[in-house]
């Protein structure tokens, strides 16, 4: 079950028949205060604050409500409900359905955590919430407990969170499959560009002005299909990428192509608002393609614009202004990609520019 309820209601018949049946709940206690005026997050975000860690791009997210109406009553029923699937051995998972107002992506799950001790979850609970629970309820074998063969994706600690729960936010260093993530720099976030940007000239290598670099991106991680291979191609005048590949039709919204991060993180954006195109030139198979932009204040579906190829070199220019002007100040990453038009892919780019 996703999202519990705040309903004042028998719960027994329910709680039975999810133990007997083996199965889950995620009660995104996070979310529902926000849904009955709470503002739980005050602390949260201080915290954070004062570790020096800049919030700026989440702070107005997280102090949104989904309602203006004050009622604690119902935060308060909400907890106890997550208490009666405790007590009834319902496996519980730490989730807060961000980016919901009043959520953002991250920071909320370390207020999720402490929203479940209030509800009875003993700290050593909760972590299990964020950790293992999931890594059974989704039969993931590789992942969720620090054991010898699993992933190494540890979040390292300066407290004990087992005593107090709001340690996990006294945060020493993050390693993501056993290699350090080292923090970003937000002064660099939303930089606004004012200037033409050479994107690619793919001469020499697949770099970027902006120092990112271009790779092969498919609907692979949403467990897709699709395929796609990369080469880098020099010829006399220069060079370009060549993208081959083949697209799962069986997924709802398959693609294969093409991504450059704009930034050295996914987290933040560039400020593109001042810019009128992205030019490029590009032939392959005759259709259509789209470029694809990463807003990071839309995060759940990435821009799309439709664009066509055909066989032979041409120059396209794609103006920016039919993309509205919220999401360009923020964007992360752009894509070419081919979709659910094409059975195979079969594409070359060359001189890409942001102008």
């Amino acid at each position: 079950m996703v999202h519990s309820f705040m309903d004042n209601i028998d719960m027994q018949p329910l709680v039975a028949l999810m133990s007997k049946n083996s199965q889950f709940v995620i009660p995104t206690l996070s979310v529902m205060d926000s849904m009955v005026g709470q503002e739980k997050n005050k602390q949260l975000i201080s915290d954070f604050e004062k570790q020096g860690i800049n919030l700026n791009s989440e702070k107005a997210q997280l102090s949104a409500k989904l309602s203006k109406v004050d009622n604690a009553v119902a935060s308060k029923q909400a907890k106890l409900n997550v208490n009666t699937f405790l007590k009834a051995g319902v496996l519980i998972l730490a989730g807060t359905d961000a980016p919901n107002p009043g959520t953002a992506h991250g920071i909320s799950l370390h207020g999720e955590l402490a929203l479940l001790v209030q509800s009875g979850l003993s700290p050593t609970q909760a972590l299990q919430a964020a950790t293992s629970n999931p890594a059974k309820a989704f039969k993931l074998i590789d992942r969720g407990f620090i054991k010898v063969g699993m992933k190494a994706d540890l979040l390292l600690l300066n407290d004990d969170p087992r005593t107090n729960i709001t340690n996990t936010r006294k945060i020493d260093s993050v390693y993501k499959n056993g290699f350090l993530i080292q923090k970003s720099d937000k002064s660099f976030a939303n930089k606004k560009i004012t200037q033409a940007i050479k994107l690619a000239d793919f001469n020499t290598d697949l770099n970027s002005a902006l120092m990112t670099q271009w790779m092969i991106t498919t609907d692979e991680m949403f467990k897709g299909n699709s395929s796609a291979q990369l080469e880098h191609v020099n010829v006399p005048t220069g060079g370009f990428i060549h993208i081959t590949g083949k697209i799962d039709q069986q997924f709802s919204f398959p693609w294969a192509g093409i991504y450059l991060p704009m930034t050295k993180s996914n987290n933040l954006g560039l400020d593109l608002s001042a810019m009128i195109s992205i030019n490029f030139k590009a032939q392959g198979k005759a259709g259509e393609y789209k470029l694809l932009l990463f807003s990071t204040n839309q995060p759940m579906r990435p821009i799309e614009i439709i664009f066509t190829i055909t066989d032979t070199w041409e120059d396209i220019h794609l103006l920016l202004e039919q993309v509205p002007q919220g999401l360009l100040q923020s964007i992360s990453a752009i894509a070419f990609v081919a979709g659910s038009t094409h059975e195979e892919v079969d594409i070359s780019f060359d001189d890409i520019w942001l102008l």
